[in-house]
């Protein structure tokens, strides 16, 4: 507790250390004076308020004890370089100026006044020191508590008001966030239900798509082939294989289309290659009795050379209508190889989709089981949460304390005040509840739902 003392007291302590120099020059003492009274009434407000709270208040300057984490503010009188926030770090130290590190660890605050005091009286004549806790060290709370963590300390805190700070007990979840826990697990599981049996359909259109049917049967499939919930995706899987086998065929059909074409022009240039063959025989023929006549001196050398030159254009013509009708026959082949192309790619697209279709079938149903486990755990923990409501469980607590070097653990209850620097530990009690209540029940496709919320009474 900081003691009340009156302003003639403090005033007269205070200016009777005053050293000749002071004391002999009356406007100095008349400023020491004045200054030591409304210091003499700031100490009195101080030990007003103090006397009104109590003794239990963690500032009280004579019984709380400073340590690690605690923020201070020193005022030195008249050396506001010397005054200002300081932090108590790890060692129990604080930094101040011209004296460097002075230990205030486990001392109150009275006790700190006095050791700085001591500490600056080389540098500063008479110091006059007040110390105040500007921020106590923070409280920790873990545990059951939804957000463990330090918190900030505050007066009249309690082991509630610190469990209110963490959010509050972790298992105290509401009953809706159990239901949308297990519809969100349901309705994977579901999905994944789904997704199985529309990779079914999906491979048996693609195994029907692969051998060439136009159609394809779910009769080899149990699971599919009585679920009505499935007619859209059977009805899409065989617009799918109708609409791919019409391409592939119209595809086909356009470049079928193109070899009788080829073909009647590779017969249109056989025809002109005869023509031109039985030309040739006549300017041949020609050629044969005109030498004749040369040699009896009858014909004219430049009429041979002509007719040798038109057997030459010919031989050439016939060349060139072969050259033709062989790039058609070409033509043809790679026709034909592109037809045999597009057949195959069709059907490696097919094989390969098949077999993505069926690795995905393998996933989903190694998932299926571990979606109907995690399901089951929700549909426990939702019962538990019904069954046992925040009302019905109890925790208890224990408060670590440090004293000193040493660490004290004190039982405890929601109502025990706290200090700043305690370690609250909450711990949920095994609960004594009934026997759990079922909170879903299966439907119609064999899975659980939890029941509806009954709805809020109005008056």
């Amino acid at each position: 507790m900081v003691a009340a003392i009156s302003i003639s007291e403090f005033s007269q302590r205070h200016t009777s250390t005053l050293p000749a120099r002071f004391s002999a020059d009356p406007m100095r003492q008349l400023h020491r004076t004045s200054c030591g009274l409304a210091l003499g009434l700031f100490c009195s407000a101080i030990a007003l308020i103090a006397s009104a709270v109590g003794a239990e208040i963690p500032g009280d300057g004579s019984t709380y004890n400073l340590a690690p984490g605690d923020r201070i503010n020193i005022a030195v009188f008249e050396q506001a370089g010397l005054s200002g926030d300081v932090f108590v770090d790890s060692a129990g130290h604080i930094r101040l100026p011209l004296v460097g590190d002075v230990s205030i660890a486990e001392m109150t605050v009275d006790e700190a006044e006095q050791q700085i005091a001591k500490r600056l009286a080389s540098f500063v004549e008479h110091p006059i020191v007040s110390v105040r806790v500007t921020e106590f060290r923070p409280i920790n709370v873990m545990g059951d508590v939804r957000a463990p963590g330090s918190y900030v300390f505050r007066y009249g805190s309690v082991v509630a008001s610190a469990v209110a700070l963490a959010g509050g007990y972790s298992a105290d979840q509401p009953r809706d966030g159990a239901r949308a826990e297990y519809l969100l697990a349901d309705e994977h599981l579901r999905v994944l239900l789904e997704s199985r049996r529309a990779l079914q359909v999906r491979i048996a259109r693609l195994e029907a798509q692969l051998s060439g049917a136009a159609d394809f049967d779910l009769a080899k499939v149990p699971d599919v082939a009585n679920d009505s919930s499935l007619a859209d995706v059977v009805a899409s899987e065989k617009a799918i294989l109708k609409g791919e086998a019409s391409a592939l065929d119209q595809e086909l059909s356009i470049m079928r289309a193109q070899q009788p074409l080829l073909e009647a022009q590779i017969a249109s240039i056989k025809e002109q290659a005869n023509a031109e063959a039985v030309q040739l025989q006549l300017i041949q023929a020609h050629i044969q009795d005109y030498d004749k006549l040369l040699k009896n001196g009858l014909g004219n050398r430049y009429t041979g050379i002509e007719l040798q030159r038109e057997e030459a254009r010919n031989k050439g013509n016939i060349s060139g209508y072969a050259a033709q009708m062989t790039a058609l026959h070409l033509a043809i082949g790679e026709m034909q190889l592109r037809i045999d192309q597009a057949e195959s790619a069709y059907k490696q697209r097919i094989a390969t989709q098949l077999s993505d279709a069926r690795t995905s079938l393998q996933q989903t149903e190694a998932a299926i089981p571990a979606a109907r486990e995690i399901r089951e755990l929700r549909l426990q923990l939702g019962q538990m949460t019904t069954s046992t409501g925040s009302d019905n469980r109890k925790h208890d607590f224990v408060i670590v304390r440090r004293r000193g070097r040493e660490s004290q653990e004190i039982p405890a209850t929601e109502t025990t005040p706290i200090q700043p620097g305690d370690i609250i530990k909450v711990r949920e009690l095994p609960s004594s509840s009934p026997p759990l209540v079922t909170m879903m029940q299966p439907d119609d496709r064999g899975t659980k739902r939890l029941p509806a919320e009954p709805e809020a009474s109005t008056r």
